[in-house]
């Protein structure tokens, strides 16, 4: 895409500007005033390298005095893009006024057409309202709604001088200098990935190399030269003003500190909250209320009878009360995107736990987006959401979805999704934040933290949250609650050490080890199905095998992240006609079967880290009618992963117990 980079002269000031149809931009100033004033370069650049130049002159503050003046230093600063010495001698600047505002266009367009041009700016900034879309995305976006695309290029550079919208680069082009050296980095506009995402290709635009971004290429191709749309942040809930008054009516404080940095951190001037005591229990949502904080708290729980759990309770108000008191905090002058941590066991209900605080925001006019890793999980949550609020829009976005563009007050979407928003939501639910794709992936985080308005507000759903939060945790800088108990109300069945030989010494066709075969009976005997959980793909197919010859009369199966079947292996298991599966890490979550063990061999294996093994060990207990499941680490010796998730599931089955969270012991059957 070309466009024109060019001055206006205001107050006695040139301004540099870049613009893709610079018919419209002659006119908006001319309506101004201001138009006749005006210095273009020519021919035009790419609509990246038009960027770049309007940004360096401008943050230079250049005032030419003549146009020979600003020929030289056009020269220089094409050079310093790239642009050959000869390509940058072609390139030259005008007077854009008299003939050459005919030469534009100018003259010939007539007035029914700029109403129309008017018209079309105005409609574009609803529904790019929260938006960052590149340009073929919102051709699809209009088309959806039934709007054709004539015009478009010249609407949208009309609608970003009125102040509609943004226009941007797909990949922003960063010159930074330190003493006497000078570095140019790139980096995604959409993802955030910097150098280590850039590919190369020759353009047609560009006149030469252009970088784009790998990292997201399956959400589009975001290019130096392509143009990215960016909407207007969407407008706060209506009741937010006067919740904020009523907080701070009630006492609420308003004191702020600086919050740590990071991926997760939720904006670089992260307000560090005090941390809610953990466990969350009940009494504490009640001492909020107390306070002023939550006065209908009871009401949008029981009062709507969502069958919380007494320790999903107190995790339900103590986010409410960090829903209400952010707001506070916020009205107050506080730093924007506050962040909350529930840290709940692995089947402890984390979904029902949000739906009163979903209820809170959207009954205030507020939106709200769940982020969940996996498309499946989208697809499970959607008939939930809808049946828990059928007096709400409730969207989900997902690859291949069919109603990609459709807003809703309740939205559900993969965070691949999120790539589309920015400043969309009041309130953004990260669910699974420690799961593969999130985990240790920049550009979905950088994404999911450009999705919140300025005054949004972030909960992280985690049953295994990452270092990191963990640390902020200790040092008291992140709000959270803990769910330390399933709803069932049992303890987690604590892992059991099985000093076991390499699985490589065996797997291979040599008989099991006499205890591992001994473990897999009892459980059979049991009337139990089994996770066998190894750390590589290729041991599973060998295992499978050895597994099968050494107990006949059960059905054994596979499956991994490469198997083509794994969807209809995984129900196979869940309707009890695989005895025994065995899988890798791709299993360790979202996959309940009501009575099953868990078997996990080379538990010491690097690629098991501490959180794989809790999550792991989650599958086992989580029904009502076992709660007992049995789960065993199988290993040469034991490693601090190990040693650290047998902790991490013994201290919340102490804090459980402590709260009094667990059913009584002769009501444990």
């Amino acid at each position: 895409m070309k466009a024109t980079v060019y001055a206006v002269r205001r107050s006695g000031r040139w301004s540099w500007n870049a613009s893709l149809d610079i018919r419209v931009d002659q006119r908006f100033w001319f309506r101004q005033g201001a138009g006749t004033g005006m210095i273009g370069l020519e021919p035009n650049l790419s609509w990246g390298q038009a960027l770049w130049l309007q940004k360096a002159l401008e943050e230079a503050r250049f005032q030419p005095k003549d146009l020979n003046e600003v020929r030289r230093e056009f020269a220089a600063r094409l050079i310093q893009l790239g642009l050959t010495e000869k390509a940058s001698e072609a390139l030259k600047p005008v007077f854009l006024s008299g003939d050459r505002m005919e030469k534009t266009g100018f003259a010939a367009f007539s007035e029914e057409e700029a109403r129309a041009e008017q018209a079309l700016a105005a409609r574009l900034a609803e529904p790019m309202r929260g938006r960052s879309l590149l340009l073929e995305e919102l051709v699809r976006l209009l088309a959806d709604e039934g709007k054709g695309a004539d015009g478009l290029v010249s609407a949208l550079q009309l609608a970003a001088l009125e102040g509609r919208v943004r226009l941007a680069a797909g990949v922003d082009r960063i010159d930074r200098r330190f003493l006497w050296r000078s570095t140019v980095q790139f980096r995604c506009r959409r993802c955030g990935s910097g150098e280590e995402g850039m590919n190369v290709s020759e353009c047609p635009y560009c006149g030469g190399p252009c970088p784009y971004c790998e990292r997201c290429l399956t959400m589009g191709r975001a290019r130096f030269c392509a143009l990215l749309v960016e909407g207007a942040a969407a407008e706060r809930g209506r009741a937010a003003g006067t919740e904020a008054a009523q907080v701070r009516e009630a006492g609420a404080g308003a004191a702020s500190a600086a919050g740590p940095k990071g991926p997760w951190a939720g904006h670089p001037r992260s307000t560090a909250m005090p941390a809610t005591a953990a466990p969350a229990r009940a009494p504490q949502g009640i001492a909020y209320a107390r306070a002023g904080l939550l006065p209908d708290d009871e009401t949008a729980i029981t009062g709507r009878l969502w069958g919380l759990s007494p320790a999903q309770t107190g995790a339900a108000q103590a986010g409410l009360a960090f829903l209400r008191e952010s707001a506070a905090r916020q009205a107050a002058g506080g730093a924007a995107k506050p962040r909350f941590l529930i840290w709940a066991v692995t089947g402890a209900g984390k979904t029902e736990m949000i739906f009163p605080l979903i209820e809170y925001e959207v009954n205030r006019g507020r939106t709200v987006c769940v982020a969940t890793p996996r498309r499946d999980v989208v697809l499970e949550l959607l008939p939930r959401i809808r049946r828990a609020f059928p007096d709400n829009t409730v969207v989900a976005l997902y690859g291949g979805s069919p109603n990609k563009w459709e807003r809703g007050e309740i939205t559900l979407a993969t965070t691949h999704q999120l790539m589309r928003f920015r400043e969309s939501f009041d309130l953004v639910v990260i669910d699974e934040l420690d799961a593969f794709p999130y985990h240790n992936n920049d550009q979905l985080q950088y994404a999911a933290l450009q999705a919140a308005k300025p005054a949004g507000r972030y909960i992280f759903l985690s049953a295994t949250p990452p270092a990191a939060l963990q640390r902020e945790i200790r040092k008291g800088k992140l709000p959270h609650a803990k769910v330390p108990v399933r709803y069932h109300r049992h303890p987690l069945p604590v892992p059991v050490l099985l000093r076991l030989k390499p699985l490589r010494s065996f797997a291979g066709g040599g008989p099991l080890p006499v205890k591992l075969v001994q473990t897999i009976q009892a459980s059979l005997d049991r009337g139990a199905q089994l996770f066998v959980f190894v750390p590589q793909i290729k041991l599973v197919d060998p295992l499978v095998a050895l597994l099968q010859r050494s107990f006949p009369q059960h059905v054994v199966g596979g499956t991994s992240s490469k198997d083509a079947e794994r969807t209809e292996k995984v129900v196979d298991f869940r309707q009890g006609r695989i005895r025994m599966l065995v899988t890798t890490t791709i299993l360790e979550r979202g996959v309940t079967v009501p009575k099953t063990d868990v078997v996990i061999l080379d538990a010491g294996s690097p690629l098991f880290d501490e959180a794989a093994l809790v999550q792991m060990a989650g599958r086992a207990g989580r029904s009502k009618d076992d709660p007992k499941g049995r789960v065993y680490y199988a290993a040469a010796e034991v490693t601090g992963s190990q040693a650290g998730a047998i902790r991490q599931i013994t201290r919340m089955n102490r804090i459980a117990r402590q709260e009094c969270y667990l059913l009584p012991e002769e009501e444990r059957t």
